[in-house]
């Protein structure tokens, strides 16, 4: 029978990397697929989330023998990052990976009005331009498609119930 194996996953900025593992700790191939990332507008960093299963089939067809034995799967990922996903899981829009900083006035904004994350959000680490929350805020604002305005106006504490 052959040995089983770890497989461990890392969603980076510009590829997936794969490693197999046995159990006793010995590498038996390190793997990687490169994925696109789309910079605009100075501040803009996006990826196409379909992307990273591309990548991920990949991986597995090129090392269907090694694929065959993986019991444990682990994964990594950069964050911070938004994946807007329809009710199915298919992606709607580019991802906001953690280099996009286009929210800097909705960081702002959410820094004077709620101070310190903490009680928000549950952490401590300061409202910015490259977190959830403010790249959420902008996409309600300005991606009409994904977030209709009701009435002209868009909540933020229901914003917040879902970061």
């Amino acid at each position: 029978m052959a040995e089983e194996l770890i497989l461990g996953l890392d969603f980076g900025t510009s590829s997936v990397k794969g490693i197999f593992i046995d159990f006793q700790g010995s590498i038996l191939k390190r793997v990687e697929s490169k994925i696109e990332t789309k910079h605009s507008l100075g501040a803009h960093a996006e990826q196409n989330a379909l992307d990273y299963l591309v990548a991920l089939k990949d991986i597995s067809s090129k090392n269907s023998d090694l694929i065959s034995r993986v019991v444990s799967i682990g994964l990594s990922g950069q964050t911070p990052s938004v994946v807007c996903a329809d009710k199915d899981g298919q992606p709607v829009r580019p991802v906001l990976i953690w280099q996009d900083n286009r929210a800097v006035a909705e960081a702002t904004e959410l820094d004077k009005r709620f101070g310190n994350p903490l009680q928000v959000i549950g952490t401590s680490l300061p409202w910015s331009a490259s977190a959830c929350p403010a790249k959420l805020l902008w996409l309600s604002r300005n991606d009409n498609k994904l977030w209709p305005k009701q009435n002209g106006s868009f909540n933020l504490k229901t914003l917040l119930a879902f970061t």
